[in-house]
């Protein structure tokens, strides 16, 4: 699967480091383990999944993403529930854990002016976490 999430927003010039910081907490975080939040996201999957039915075009679209990205070819709505609930929080760890590394980071801040912090600074932070 190919996949991108992206984090967007402004701050202000003195707020940046502690904001690059905060970002790194939560994926580092998200690294260390998960509590409750998979019971929150499941339900979408497993005990809600014959809501999809009502939106044609959603459900067009997850069809597609389902078969063509990730390889699955559910023939019911039942079989799609069956896959989803194997999720648990030990395979869901492993997932974040190979995704969130250094080697698939990629960080682009842009400023008016020139930059006013290296690299080489944004890099020592990154460090500390991944």
């Amino acid at each position: 699967n190919i996949g991108t999430i992206s984090f967007s927003y402004e701050v202000k010039k003195k707020h940046l480091i502690t904001s690059i910081k905060k970002i790194m907490d939560i994926l580092y975080n998200l690294k260390l383990g998960l509590n409750d939040e998979l019971l929150y996201v499941l339900p979408n999957y497993i005990d809600n999944a014959e809501m999809i039915l009502d939106e044609p075009e959603r459900l067009g679209w997850i069809m597609s993403y389902e078969a063509h990205i990730l390889n699955y070819n559910f023939k019911s709505i039942e079989e799609r529930k069956l896959r989803y609930s194997q999720i648990t929080k030990e395979s869901l760890l492993k997932a974040i854990n190979d995704i969130f590394t250094k080697d698939n980071l990629v960080m682009n801040i842009k400023t008016k002016k020139k930059s006013f912090i290296s690299s080489k600074e944004i890099m020592k932070i990154i460090d500390n976490y991944l």
